[in-house]
């Protein structure tokens, strides 16, 4: 994960409209995107440095967190906040949540 997040994240910081538009996301009109690039980026390296330690409570919150987010954006495309397709990313970080788990339960 640290190693797609740090991949990832210089796409999306530094071009963030075609990045997104392969991602089915709509154009961005200001700076959120880069933003969200570099907050990746910070991420992956959360991951790797965690990886590298054996920090297993910091894969156990991941897996609550990755959970959260797919519920919260089930609410969000419920109540019209956000578009339905988004769930499909969410669906595939919570397979990566349940891969985690087992991981970690092994």
């Amino acid at each position: 994960m640290g190693n797609l997040c740090v991949a990832d994240g210089p796409a999306v910081g530094i071009d963030s409209r075609e990045t997104l538009i392969l991602c089915g996301q709509e154009n961005p009109k200001d700076h959120w995107a880069r933003i969200a690039g570099i907050m990746i980026i910070s991420l992956g390296y959360f991951y790797l440095n965690a990886a590298h330690n054996e920090v297993y409570s910091f894969y156990q919150a991941s897996i609550v967190a990755r959970f959260t987010g797919l519920v919260g954006f089930i609410g969000l495309a419920t109540f019209k906040m956000a578009k339905p397709r988004r769930i499909f990313v969410e669906i595939i970080d919570a397979f990566g949540a349940i891969w985690t788990l087992l991981t970690l339960t092994n």
